[in-house]
């Protein structure tokens, strides 16, 4: 399998790996499972004291819920 690089580097336009090599590579790519692929810094991190000044408030919930109209 050859791969066309972008830019020649020390003279060379192309590189030729082995399907297993290239399938190595691609996995090495992906994350692993249950790990976070955003991570905040700065004031959204989550010990950030002024985090609760910068992130939107919780919708406000209803204070007592009623039944619907058609029921009861």
């Amino acid at each position: 399998m050859a791969y066309l690089l972008k830019t020649p580097r020390r003279g060379r336009t192309h590189r030729v790996i082995s399907p297993m090599e290239f399938m190595a590579r691609l996995a090495a790519l992906i994350p692993p499972p249950k790990i976070p692929l955003v991570r905040y810094h700065g004031v959204f991190a989550p010990r950030s004291s002024w985090r609760s000044l910068v992130t939107p408030k919780p919708p406000a919930r209803a204070a007592k819920s009623e039944p619907c109209a058609g029921h009861g």
